[in-house]
């Protein structure tokens, strides 16, 4: 699975967002997604942050007599812990509720590795 993504502050705390999402086996099977968010950042101490995302993400698979579209809502909601200022990694649950489509909700826990830069 290679799932990069990238995520904006366009003010000090809003983020918008998209990802790329592929996804291939050993088999004939493959997925291939697409996705768009919103998030906001919250301070929780000068190393630790929350930092709640929602979005749309439209998924197509195909492969061992499997053919699929869906679009789903998901929510991460992750609690960051920052390492150093441009540096950190988190964990916090996720939720994926299906739009259009056949496909159940998921629910579970995600994890998150990240960094900042500025240009």
């Amino acid at each position: 699975l290679i799932n990069p993504s990238l995520d904006h502050f366009l003010a000090s705390r809003f983020s918008v967002g998209g990802h790329v999402r592929l996804l291939f086996t050993t088999g004939d099977y493959s997925e291939q997604g697409v996705g768009a968010r919103v998030g906001y950042t919250f301070s929780v101490t000068d190393r630790v942050s929350w930092w709640p995302r929602a979005g749309l993400i439209y998924t197509r698979g195909d492969g061992r007599n499997v053919d699929f579209d869906v679009v789903d809502f998901e929510i991460f909601a992750p609690f960051l812990l920052h390492l150093v200022p441009n540096f950190f990694f988190g964990l916090g649950p996720v939720v994926n509720l299906q739009v259009h489509g056949d496909r159940d909700a998921l629910f579970g826990i995600q994890s998150i590795v990240g960094g900042t830069f500025s240009l």
